[in-house]
Order: C-alpha cells, then structure tokens, then sequence
C-alpha cells in the first residue's frame, strides 16, 4: 500500500504538542503501513456520503484520510468537534 502525507497533514501533527498523541499518531501511520487490508485497521470508518474517504479515532482528535487504488492518503489530523468543518472538502 502506497502512503502520502498532505501539507495539512504535517502542519496540524506538527502543531500537537502531547507526546502521548504524537506516539498514538506514529502508531497508527505505522500499522497502516503494515496492514495488508484498511479493514484491518482499528477505529477506521467510511464518511458518510464520500465515496473515497475515511477517518481514524485517535481519543478525541480524528485523522482524515482518503483511500483509493490502493493509495492511502493522510489529509488532516484536527480535534473531533473541528474535523468534519475541514474534512472532506467538496
């Protein structure tokens, strides 16, 4: 599975200052990076009424990611009340 990481991506991690967030992030890049099928990633669920993305439950805070032709795609990483104004575009 190919990964990518969007700009906005890197700024909102880059923006977490909780290390036990950050590990919790790198965790879970890692086991993307791993899995050989997203329905073996915890906490992974289709946006409702978007064909192609996806979030993951980090505690509180979502990651916004796209999945297609096997490409997985990091696009936002922002707190579960902020995520679905930012993510996904239309």
């Amino acid at each position: 599975m190919k990964i990518k990481f969007e700009s906005s991506f890197q700024r909102d991690v880059k923006k977490i200052q909780d290390k036990k967030l950050s590990t919790q992030i790198k965790n879970v890049i890692s086991l993307v990076k791993e899995v050989q099928s997203v329905q073996d990633i915890p906490n992974f669920r289709k946006i409702t009424g978007s064909r192609y993305y996806y979030r993951i439950r980090v505690g509180n805070y979502r990651i916004g990611c796209k999945y297609q032709n096997n490409e997985f795609t990091f696009i936002r990483f922002l707190h579960r009340k902020d995520i679905y104004h930012y993510f996904p575009e239309s």
